[in-house]
């Protein structure tokens, strides 16, 4: 039986001018025309321009004009204070800034592709950019923890155990489909207030939904789910919260 569609959303930003990151788990579902868009403002068409499968990320074409670049650092500090924009449970939340620390150099299982972090994250949060004090991206949002399958395993609830991509991972995927990336990896200068890096990200930073089907996992269940066989045991990916119809009170 076919899925039905509905508009999947997440979030992407700007690595160059015309072209926007995100995840690739974020797009995988689209059966029409990707759109990307500031918050309330009007949204452009995007089209696929690079993917990569294993490390799930996406570069996204648009002739959408952008408002400023993200640039990137490497050689995070264990606990050092970091955050995201982005855009979850989109038609219920506005687009909102949240703040952590870096929790872990590596992501399940010691997979260093992955960095673990304390920020709050929810579905819709995918594709993001992981921020640091400075107003630098340090990771893209990919997983969160899997609540249900830990309590099915050892009975206890997850506390803010979620995932990013690390920029390193990030800025040879771009390299290779011919983005040049901003990097700053300078320690000089002040650090900036939150409220300044939210400001920062808001100009680089965009909503990419779509109309398709949730994609199916290898346990199958909708998106998100990873079996234990993949990258992160029991994680969560953050593509397929639909967006509700207005008026909607589900969670």
């Amino acid at each position: 039986m076919a899925k039905a569609e509905t508009t999947l959303s997440g979030t992407g930003f700007f690595v160059a001018q015309n072209r926007v990151v995100t995840n690739n788990h974020v797009v995988s579902g689209c059966t029409k025309a990707i759109q990307v868009r500031y918050s309330e403002r009007a949204s452009y068409t995007a089209t696929l321009s690079g993917q990569d499968f294993t490390n799930d990320l996406a570069l996204l074409h648009t002739e959408m004009p952008n408002l400023s670049v993200a640039s990137f650092r490497f050689q995070l500090l264990l606990g050092e204070a970091v955050a995201t924009y982005g855009f979850p449970y989109s038609g219920i939340l506005s687009p909102n800034f949240t703040s952590g620390n870096i929790a872990a150099l590596s992501g399940p299982k010691g997979d260093t592709r992955f960095i673990q972090t304390s920020t709050p994250i929810q579905p819709g949060n995918s594709g993001g950019p992981l921020l640091d004090s400075f107003g630098r991206v340090v990771g893209v949002v990919v997983s969160q923890l899997n609540a249900m399958a830990m309590m099915q395993k050892d009975r206890s609830v997850p506390q803010n155990v979620n995932f990013a991509i690390q920029s390193s991972i990030v800025i040879n995927f771009l390299s290779v489909k011919g983005v040049t990336p901003n990097l700053d990896n300078s320690s000089a200068g002040a650090q900036r207030p939150p409220s300044e890096v939210a400001d920062m990200a808001k100009k680089f930073t965009g909503q990419i939904y779509c109309q398709g089907a949730p994609p199916k996992t290898a346990t199958g269940g909708t998106a998100g789910t990873l079996a234990p066989s993949d990258v992160a045991d029991f994680g969560t990916k953050f593509d397929v919260q639909p967006m509700p119809e207005e008026g909607s009170t589900r969670p």
